[in-house]
Order: structure tokens, then C-alpha cells, then sequence
């Protein structure tokens, strides 16, 4: 997870935990910039290795969580490679109990099309679910090669929000023929010769 450091946050160990082959997450409690209020974000994986991935013990240990989050009342999302395909809620059970079981609990999915693309499948296993109905926001999918899973992302809007953040500052890179030039003096007076020594990338 990136932190903006003007962001307050502080690690959630009771909430993160690590099972081989079953579950691995990691959170963290911010105080929302725009909201002001408490939220909890959560990073999960569910390995589907076999023999040993149990969806049903990942969905456990998820529930557990989720309970815990659900008793603090604070908005909550969750992201991550849940490998259970939202695609197939009508033709594996799994998939279904896995969706009825977030929505009842107060969480809906904020993608909706496959983020997994192969020559032979699409599948939609990477999420994010949120508790907080209430706000208005931008969900999609990043179309990448970086990775075989396609990004997703979803962003909190300003709108309605009475704690807006007033300094947007944003940053460009500027490509000006001066820039260019300084940029290739910089990288032609660096010394590579300790880099080229490493052999892991």
C-alpha cells in the first residue's frame, strides 16, 4: 500500500493476517482527507494453488474480518485477487454464497467486467468491496500488460463532502527541448558500472 504522508494511517494487525495457501491481507485505518472520517482499506489475496487452497477457509477467515469491521461501523474497502470468478455466480455455488454473503454483510462490488483476460477466458477476480454506499465515486479498470491481471481503482468523490481538500496541486512532467537535453547530460554523467553488477532485477 502507498500512503500519502499528510495522510494519517496506522496499521490494523488484528485484521491482517497471513495463512499459507489459505488467506493473506494487510490493513491499515487512514483518516479519510475528504470524508474526515475513520476508513479501514484492506489488500487480500486468496491463493488458489491445489491441492491446498480451501475456499471455504479463505471465506472463513473473510467473514471473521468482516464481523470485525461491521462492529466498528467505519466505512471499509476491501480490494484484492479474490480468485472466486463474479462471472460464474450462476453456475458455481461458491461464486453465489460468496456474493450473497458480502452484499449481506453490507459490502458490494465496485467492478463489475473481467480484470482477467487470456486467449481462452475472462474472468472478474480482482475486486473491491465497500460498506460505504452513501458517497460518490469512480470505479474502472486499468487495461495493462504490466501484469496479467488488469488494475482496478476507484476514487473517493469531492462532491457532497463538507472537508474538501483545497490544494490540488498537480504535478507534469514538461518536455521542453531544455529539459530533454538536460535530462540526457544527467543520465550521460551517471555511473551505471555497480548497477550493472546486480543480478536480481
Amino acid at each position: 500500500m502507498y500512503i500519502k504522508e499528510h495522510i494519517s494511517s496506522e496499521e490494523r494487525p488484528d485484521l491482517s493476517i497471513f495463512i499459507p495457501h489459505v488467506i493473506e491481507t494487510i490493513f491499515v485505518e487512514i483518516t479519510n482527507p475528504i470524508t474526515n472520517k475513520p476508513t479501514i482499506i484492506g489488500s487480500i489475496y486468496r491463493p488458489n494453488s491445489p491441492p491446498l487452497a480451501s475456499v471455504n477457509a479463505f471465506l472463513e477467515n473473510l467473514y471473521n474480518i468482516i464481523e470485525i469491521i461491521n462492529r466498528e461501523k467505519k466505512d471499509c474497502y476491501l480490494m484484492g485477487d479474490y480468485n472466486i470468478d463474479l462471472l460464474k455466480i450462476n453456475t458455481q455455488n461458491n461464486t453465489k454464497d460468496f456474493l450473497d454473503n458480502m452484499t449481506a454483510s453490507g459490502f458490494v462490488p465496485l467492478i463489475s467486467k473481467p480484470t482477467r483476460i487470456t486467449e481462452h477466458s475472462a474472468t472478474l477476480i480482482d475486486n473491491i468491496f465497500s460498506n460505504n454506499n452513501i458517497e460518490h465515486g469512480e470505479s474502472g479498470i486499468l487495461i495493462t500488460d504490466v501484469s496479467d491481471h488488469f488494475g482496478i481503482f476507484h476514487i473517493i468523490s469531492k462532491k457532497n463532502c463538507k472537508n474538501k481538500i483545497t490544494n490540488d496541486t498537480k504535478e507534469i512532467r514538461s518536455f521542453t527541448n531544455n529539459n530533454i537535453e538536460t535530462f540526457k547530460q544527467l543520465l550521460s554523467s551517471t555511473d551505471f558500472n555497480d548497477m550493472m553488477l546486480i543480478n536480481n532485477p
